[in-house]
């Protein structure tokens, strides 16, 4: 009894051993500031990894040693704020004009309503087209394609824009662009297309249904609609995962409108639906 009493504690010792070595491997190694904000990591060009964050005043690179590369770089367009929620994504060296030596990077809508940007850090403005988004999704061609606004293709780098007609609430046009420089294999700012809002039946006349599916647990969401000249005519905390919207109560008319779906610092999803009379 005395043998089987060691040879026990011998066990127990060495699985706390093993367990103490297996936790150590994990380390901590910064903490940082992180209330209402993004954060990606990003190659900036030839595998130059940066930590990006990214507020509603602008966004910071850092090293991966934790170091500042560019701290508080406020763009000369607000982000994250009404009444078209600009983002920053595709933080570059030499994607779009071969330059090196500054920081490029693009802003654009989170919303059909917008413009698209490309700026750099030197304040140097790129390129711009007005009432353009650049096309993505995850899932499409049954499942087999990612489509992003920028991708490489044999020829080079492409950057594809369309844009939104106000009047029709329709997209009419598909541009596609030639870039200078090679989009990073590992660049992953640029969000993916979910479906977390459902509408039906569209068109309607009558009630329209959201079915919605929150993106998470830890967030309060809103679900704002919007005409078709971008004016806020509904706003609702969701907390249930249908939402309905009453034509009749409302005295909508007829035409496009639009939606998203929201916290106070992203916008998860847009959409559109129609009302017939």
């Amino acid at each position: 009894m005395k043998n089987l009493t060691i040879k026990i504690l011998t066990i127990c010792v060495l699985l706390f051993g093993a367990f103490n070595s297996i936790n150590a491997q994990v380390t901590l190694e910064h903490v940082y500031d992180f209330h209402n904000k993004q954060f990606w990591v990003t190659d900036i060009g030839n595998n130059d990894y940066k930590y990006v964050i990214v507020d509603t005043t602008g966004f910071s690179l850092y090293n991966l040693d934790h170091s500042p590369f560019l701290v508080n770089f406020v763009p000369p367009i607000p982000v994250y704020q009404a009444p078209n929620y600009y983002q920053i994504s595709y933080i570059t060296k030499s994607l779009f004009d071969c330059d090196s030596t500054n920081i490029e990077y693009v802003i654009s809508a989170t919303n059909h309503i917008g413009n698209f940007y490309i700026y750099r850090t030197d304040g140097t403005l790129i390129f711009e087209r007005d009432t353009v988004k650049g096309p993505y999704c995850f899932g499409c061609g049954a499942g087999s394609i990612w489509s992003q606004p920028i991708f490489n293709t044999p020829n080079g780098a492409k950057l594809t824009l369309f844009n939104y007609n106000l009047i029709t609430g329709e997209d009419s046009s598909l541009y596609v662009y030639s870039l200078c420089g090679t989009l990073p294999a590992s660049m992953s700012e640029i969000s993916i297309g979910n479906n977390y809002v459902e509408v039906f039946p569209n068109p309607t006349n009558g009630i329209i249904n959201f079915q919605i599916s929150q993106p998470n647990n830890q967030e309060k969401f809103k679900l704002t609609i919007y005409n078709s000249s971008f004016q806020k005519i509904d706003e609702s905390n969701i907390n249930e995962k249908k939402y309905q919207l009453d034509l009749k109560q409302k005295s909508l008319s007829a035409g496009t409108y639009l939606f998203d779906l929201r916290t106070d610092n992203k916008v998860y999803q847009t959409g559109k639906f129609i009302i017939t009379k």
